[in-house]
């Protein structure tokens, strides 16, 4: 039986040489069917990549406490108090260092808690100088964040509990500062501070997108150095209160100052599945701490990306539905065209059938045909698909990820297609009486 069905695909091809035009004309439902499956197959896979890398540089477990410093109308409203006819703003400690190491101490299912206070500063090496970011952090860091060395090591207890001046370049800065040199043990100068280089932080190639989405700083431009260095060394915000951030231009003092001591605590649980319940006992601790002041909020990255991932799961099925809609319009085609075939070629199937070959016979012959069509098309299909993947890729930077399940599947549909609407056409040619066919003109 397969020797037969081999055999007819042979004819079939055979058959589909000499009407080389129309053969191509009746694939190219099935080329762009397939085709566009491929594309769009590869788009979604690009976009689940570009998530789950998000996921991975957030911390799959991990929970973001933001302080918040300009507040709207309403917020505002709600955090006074009446007295008379005066109304007095409630006080709020902020974030504080307090509130980390109690969230450590007093929260379960916590495995570590990573507190951070950012200030921008002017970094100076020799005759070079560049705006920096100060990003002053706490232990737990590392265990937070997706954050590697690239050169030297991450910060000793020692230069965390002393406040020693030492720091780790983010990786913009180490090549900019020193291109053609080893930072490791050289200092910098930031702001009036000179600081010890101990490490160099790993490359982050995140795109604009990312950054935007994700509300993250360009990484690379950040000095990194102990929160106790910063805070003693440079400025602590909770003691000083006279101003929000050092101002690059002309140091006017802002009119919403900064009083948090903190810029943001991220708390990573042992569960991902009690994120919301921690949000939510977060939300309650912190608004009793504050006095009721909405100075912060909780972000819990993992249910962000589950949405972001849930919306790319629909675009794409809808996207997918569209394409499949090209692989039936194609059948359709080549059902009609062999439909056609069969009346053009009456007296030839009567001749067949004359000298021996039996229905079988007959029914595999067209069926070989509609299957190589969709099979030829299936093929083509599928290297325009890594072309539009590759071209969209390119042209508009929209990450794309071809995997060899999407082109298996875009190509058993094809050829699934070929046998679904070919047998309808063979089993008509099948049906044909000898008699009749020799006498068709």
């Amino acid at each position: 039986m397969l020797r037969l069905f081999l055999q007819s695909l042979v004819t079939g091809v055979e058959g589909i040489a000499r009407n080389k035009f129309r053969a191509f004309l009746t694939s190219l439902g099935i080329i762009f069917g397939v085709a566009s499956v491929i594309t769009m197959l590869s788009i979604g896979k690009g976009a689940e990549k570009q998530i789950l890398d998000q996921l991975k540089f957030l911390g799959t477990n991990n929970l973001i406490i933001r302080a918040v410093v300009d507040q709207d109308e309403n917020k505002k409203a709600n955090e006074t108090e009446t007295t008379g006819e005066k109304e007095t703003p409630k006080f709020s400690p902020g974030l504080t260092r307090k509130d980390g190491e109690e969230i450590a101490e007093l929260f379960p299912h916590v495995e570590a808690v990573s507190m951070e206070t950012h200030l921008p500063v002017q970094a100076i090496k020799g005759t070079t100088t560049m705006k920096v970011m100060l990003v002053g952090q706490s232990a737990d860091f590392q265990k937070v964040n997706d954050f590697t060395m690239a050169k030297g090591n991450f910060f000793t207890a020692e230069q965390l509990e002393k406040a020693q001046p030492v720091c780790i370049l983010g990786s913009a800065i180490a090549k900019r500062l020193f291109y053609a040199e080893d930072p490791l043990n050289k200092t910098i100068k930031c702001g009036n501070e000179w600081l010890k280089i101990v490490g160099v932080a790993t490359e982050k190639k995140l795109s604009e997108e990312q950054i935007q989405s994700l509300r993250l700083r360009n990484f690379g431009n950040d000095v990194y150095i102990p929160l106790k260095t910063l805070l003693l060394r440079f400025k602590d915000r909770s003691v000083t209160k006279d101003e929000a951030e050092f101002d690059f231009g002309e140091g006017n003092v802002p009119a919403n100052p900064n009083y948090h001591q903190l810029d943001r605590i991220v708390v990573k649980t042992d569960d991902t599945e009690r994120l919301n319940q921690l949000a939510d006992l977060l939300s309650r601790y912190f608004l009793r701490r504050h006095n009721l002041v909405e100075d912060f909020e909780i972000e819990v990255p993992m249910h962000l990306m589950r949405q972001k991932e849930k919306t790319q799961d629909i675009f794409s099925f809808v996207l997918i539905s569209i394409a499949s809609i090209s692989l039936l319009v194609g059948g359709i085609g080549i059902m009609n065209i062999m439909l056609a075939s069969v009346m053009e070629r009456t007296r030839e199937i009567g001749i067949r059938l004359a000298v021996g070959a039996t229905k079988r016979d007959i029914t595999l012959l067209f069926l070989g045909e509609a299957v190589t069509l969709s099979i030829g098309g299936g093929l083509l299909g599928i290297f325009l698909g890594f072309v539009l993947s590759e071209g969209i890729s390119r042209i508009t930077e929209i990450p794309t990820v071809i995997t060899l399940g999407s082109v298996i599947l875009s190509f058993s549909v094809a050829a699934t297609v070929g046998i679904i609407f070919g047998w309808y056409p063979a089993s008509q040619a099948a049906k044909q009486d000898p008699v009749v066919s020799l006498r068709y003109e």
